[in-house]
């Protein structure tokens, strides 16, 4: 998988914040997985938001100047995208 190079729009929050316990599963978590692997972060793109889906999404947080929580909210989903690439 080439790793993107440059942010792009984000697509449509899906209304739902994606965070665990339990693990949440659904297409929009396989999105995001997605979209973090197409940013350079080892993740297994199955569709299940579980510990180690917020392990990554607590250290892009951190990266990104996000509150840190572990919660893909519309904030933390929209940043995937359009946040600068490093």
């Amino acid at each position: 998988m080439t790793q993107q190079t440059a942010p792009v729009k984000a697509p449509p929050f899906p209304g739902r914040n994606l965070e665990q316990p339990p693990p949440m599963k659904g297409a929009d978590v396989r999105t995001w997985q997605a979209q973090m692997g197409n940013r350079g972060w080892t993740i297994t793109v199955d569709g299940v938001y579980g510990p180690d889906s917020e392990s990554i999404c607590r250290e892009f947080q951190q990266r990104k100047n996000l509150q840190v929580d572990g919660i893909v909210g519309s904030i933390t989903w929209k940043a995937a995208w359009e946040a600068p690439i490093d």
